[in-house]
């Protein structure tokens, strides 16, 4: 799932409303060790493209103090004013099966500003880091696509 949302209060724009949401579910298998070491060197990003070209690009650094190991299965970043393009939380879940997981959730003005409206398909989101060659993939089209307007982008992969 993927959700770009312009904030708006009285009709009148309000970044500190803006949203971004992206859900990669059930994904292939995905060991901890591609995910890198984000406690220590290993910096995310979070890109957004149309058919037409890049919408946004959200990058979060190695942390050590934002971002926790989970166990043996991932990590987990929490940062909640933002400061990382507007990011506020990115989970990271390997699996052996089909079950890898990633969420990254953002808020505020600080979040990248998109410009929506009618964005030609397909919407690929890619989360991709600067240490291992792993890159988690969604692409949404025609069947996909919830709403897209000039307020907001909604959709979930079938």
């Amino acid at each position: 799932m993927l959700v770009l949302k312009k904030g708006a209060t009285k009709g009148t724009p309000d970044h500190t409303k803006d949203q971004l949401v992206w859900k990669w579910l059930d994904g292939q298998p995905t060991s901890q060790d591609e995910f890198g070491d984000p406690t220590r060197t290993t910096g995310y990003a979070l890109c957004v493209y149309a058919a037409n070209g890049r919408l946004l690009s959200a990058t979060v650094p190695a942390d050590g103090m934002k971002w926790s190991r989970m166990k043996t299965k991932g990590y987990k970043y929490k940062e909640e004013l933002g400061t990382a393009d507007g990011v506020q939380k990115i989970l990271l879940k390997g699996s052996v099966e089909n079950k890898a997981k990633a969420v990254v959730k953002g808020k505020g003005a600080a979040l990248p500003d998109p410009v929506l409206g009618a964005l030609a398909l397909p919407v690929t989101a890619r989360l991709m880091n600067n240490d291992t060659s792993v890159c988690l993939e969604a692409t949404y089209d025609v069947g996909d696509v919830i709403k897209n307007d000039t307020a907001k982008f909604k959709a979930k992969a079938q």
